[in-house]
């Protein structure tokens, strides 16, 4: 029998289950177990995907061990798309604001889930993340701690109005 790779090694896809429940006692076989977790890619061919080959994969699991899987896949946000043109125009208008020093680019994609996915669906957008860190730090997002400085609003406000203006002024006759 002849196997396929069914996930390109080179397009991340990341399953993370956090949360688990099952059994009754610590020395008894639990009679079912719950799964709930995310799945996560930059992909959006392959998030469309990723449902069937989930649930192909855990059936066959548990098949070949003498068990049975129902699997239950909600679509929460597909993967966000930056618009290159628009992320660039971002990334200068803010640049030209606040200096080369301020702008950093990451390194890795986020496969963090963003419901602004959602509005990138219709319309061509770029999200980029505003430094919210004071001078004492901040814990990450999701984090209990997590206390931004409210003066990242008003940067926020200067660079998305730097870059509109910039895109109106790119489209004048």
């Amino acid at each position: 029998m002849v196997r396929v790779r069914r996930l390109d090694a080179l397009h991340p896809v990341v399953v993370s289950f956090g949360r688990i429940e099952g059994g009754q006692a610590f020395n008894v076989i639990a009679d079912h177990v719950r799964l709930l977790g995310t799945v996560r890619c930059l992909d959006l061919e392959l998030h469309a995907q990723l449902p069937g080959w989930i649930e192909d994969t855990v059936k066959a699991l548990c098949e070949g061990h003498g068990g049975e899987a129902r699997v239950r896949y909600r679509c929460i946000s597909p993967p966000v798309h930056n618009d290159p043109a628009l992320t660039e125009l971002v990334a200068d208008a803010a640049t030209a604001l606040l200096g080369r020093a301020q702008v950093r680019w990451l390194e890795q994609p986020s496969l963090g889930a963003e419901d602004f996915a959602e509005l990138q669906r219709d319309t061509p957008g770029t999200m980029f993340r505003l430094g919210v860190a004071g001078p004492g730090g901040c814990p990450p997002l999701h984090n209990c701690g997590f206390n931004p400085d409210e003066d990242c609003i008003a940067v926020g406000v200067q660079v998305l109005t730097a870059s509109l203006l910039q895109w109106i002024e790119a489209r004048r006759p």
